[in-house]
């Protein structure tokens, strides 16, 4: 009777530890309960073919009941789901090969069927459903480790210490039980805390998963509002530019009609020469020789003038030509927004961005803007001053880890007398990339 409840809720353990394994690497169209209840039916035909005794059919129905439940209930590949049930079916024999001669040394059974000791194979169960969850969890993280950046190695490996040391606390307390003889009702209890041990370190294993679920929610929230605000920031410059196109298409028609009644060459040059600043500052900005570097500058002239910024620029001894594009055009974003922030907040409303060649081998970058209230720091971190801090503060992270990458220097200074925010970065200039 002992060791059939045992199996029950071994099963049930097992059940559970599928189900969360599927949901954390595989989609499904099918609701949870829904899930959950066609795994639970899918372990239920384990349950009942174990009965049986037949070891030699265990396997083939194990192989596919996890190949039908992967396939039909998570939409995977016949591969796939092939893989999983040869995968599952490993796992669960290496996980009983370790924990049965374990026991046998503890309880020294070898000439007989652990099966007949209930404290032998309630040992033999917590450990090797210990070991079974902790190599699910590192197969989680092996097939997600693509999908998310918060999962580290080393955050995973430190957390599954926690099942690793419960076993080896288990092994040692059951050695000296078994060397001072408990009696029955000291076995029960042992069974009772082992059990909750297990428990937590599922409880334990599950909360961590989520808490990872949700900053990766968060990350993913972070990401699509700074693409909405990029999104503002292009829709309020075209929509301006939109404006001036316009107005300018309908002086450009006066002008016309004004140079065709002029009576000379001469007073027709004269007044396009007047008329020229106007229709130039529509054209992108061209001075760098590098397209990112101008795309990025011509952008920010216009959002600048939008919000009636002074913005000043001087690329000429070095535009960065070093660094790949999609990384320029981060960097320079992240710093002219955090800048944009600032200076639209200020009384003098000024940035000023200098790219110069400092020596043989290194450029400078050095980004002025004006700052009415000096920044929030932490050890020399700029910490966001925005309500909501766990969304923000990547821009910094993400400058600095530019910069690292190639082989840059970011520093910053406030200065409190002039109201001025300047951000300073030197980069090799013999890296290419």
């Amino acid at each position: 009777m002992g060791t059939t409840v045992i199996n029950i809720v071994l099963y049930l353990l097992q059940a559970l530890f599928f189900y969360y394994y599927c949901n954390s690497i595989f989609n499904s169209k099918y609701k949870k309960s829904t899930r959950l209840l066609w795994i639970l039916l899918g372990f239920t035909v384990l349950f009942f073919v174990f009965l049986l005794g037949k070891v030699y059919i265990n396997g083939p129905v194990i192989v596919l009941t996890i190949f039908l439940i992967v396939r039909f209930v998570y939409g995977e590949s016949i591969l796939s789901s092939l893989f999983q049930g040869i995968l599952y079916l490993a796992l669960l024999a290496a996980t009983e090969y370790v924990s049965i001669p374990l026991v046998n040394i503890l309880y020294n059974l070898y000439d007989t069927d652990f099966h007949d000791d209930f404290h032998g194979y309630l040992f033999v169960v917590l450990i090797s459903k210990t070991l079974q969850f902790v190599c699910m969890m590192l197969l989680i993280w092996i097939f997600n480790r693509n999908k998310s950046n918060s999962v580290s190695k080393k955050g995973m490996i430190l957390t599954l210490t926690v099942p690793l040391s419960n076993v080896a606390i288990l092994t040692m307390v059951e050695y000296i039980s078994r060397k001072t003889q408990y009696n029955r009702e000291m076995n029960i209890v042992w069974g009772i805390i082992a059990g909750l041990l297990l428990l937590l370190t599922f409880l334990l294993l599950y909360n961590r998963s989520y808490l990872v679920r949700q900053a990766d929610k968060i990350s993913e929230l972070t990401l699509e509002k700074q693409k909405r605000e990029l999104d503002e920031q292009y829709f309020s410059i075209i929509e301006k530019k939109n404006d001036d196109m316009q107005i300018l298409a309908h002086d450009f028609k006066n002008h016309l009609a004004t140079i065709r009644n002029m009576g000379s060459l001469e007073e027709a040059d004269d007044y396009i020469d007047k008329i020229y600043p106007a229709i130039e500052k529509f054209s992108t900005i061209g001075v760098s020789k590098n397209k990112t570097l101008d795309l990025v500058l011509s952008k920010y002239v216009s959002l600048c003038e939008i919000k009636n910024i002074e913005f000043s620029f001087d690329v000429k001894t070095a535009n960065l030509h070093q660094i790949d594009s999609v990384d320029l055009t981060a960097l320079l974003n992240n710093l002219l927004d955090n800048a944009v922030e600032a200076a639209a907040q200020s009384a003098k409303k000024k940035i000023t961005l200098v790219l110069k060649q400092q020596s043989d081998y290194m450029d400078a970058l050095l980004l002025h803007n004006s700052c009415d209230s000096a920044p929030q720091e932490n050890a020399g971190n700029l910490i966001s001053r925005k309500a909501d801090k766990e969304t923000h503060g990547f821009g910094t992270k993400s400058i600095r880890k530019i910069a690292e990458k190639y082989g840059g220097i970011y520093d910053w200074q406030y200065d409190e007398k002039a109201h001025l925010f300047t951000t300073s970065i030197l980069f090799a200039r013999e890296q290419k990339r």
